[in-house]
């Protein structure tokens, strides 16, 4: 699949989940830079970065990249259910883990963050710095289309993603491909 091909796949998947599909495609970007080649020194897997025991317990194959979105879709619907909508604490447990994320949170309260590993911390203020810089969202009918060239793909949120927006995911696709690809 090409990256374009994986990104509206990412989108229509997080639509039919009902995750705002720019949260997706930049959880994927963070994870992989959207290379279904990727595995990480912990084992992770794919575009989503899936570990085998999760992509099990969510019923898919982490090496197909279309189960890899959605079960990482999935996933982080689960995530943003259990943690009643707040992404920061969905964000921090698709990194961490929901239990660590739980046991933060009723030991420090409000600054449950700061007690999180850096890489978390990191990677939570990364991912919602980007969906809400990197992206012009555009409003419109419920059925709004991102802007993807040549391909419309339908995007129940009613947002839209820039051409600039576009230019900022290929660029660091392929930043995160050079990073990815250092680990073969």
């Amino acid at each position: 699949m090409t990256s374009q091909e994986i990104s509206t796949q990412i989108v229509n998947t997080a639509s039919s989940y009902g995750v705002d599909p720019r949260l997706a495609l930049e959880v994927g970007m963070h994870e992989s830079g959207l290379n279904q080649s990727a595995v990480s020194p912990a084992g992770a897997i794919g575009i989503m970065q899936l570990m085998p025991a999760t992509a099990a317990s969510l019923g898919v194959d982490p090496h197909d990249p279309i189960q890899n979105i959605q079960g990482g879709v999935m996933l982080l619907a689960q995530l943003l259910s259990e943690f009643a909508g707040d992404v920061g604490k969905a964000l921090a447990a698709y990194n961490w883990h929901p239990d660590a994320v739980s046991a933060a949170v009723a030991h420090y309260g409000s600054n449950w963050l700061s007690h999180a590993p850096s890489e978390t911390q990191s990677y939570v203020a990364s991912i919602l710095a980007n969906v809400s810089t990197e992206y012009s969202v555009s409003a419109g009918t419920p059925a709004a289309s991102f802007s993807i060239p040549g391909t419309p793909v339908q995007a129940g949120s009613g947002s839209g993603i820039s051409l600039t927006g576009w230019l900022v995911l290929a660029a660091i696709g392929f930043v995160g491909f050079l990073f990815v690809d250092s680990f073969d």
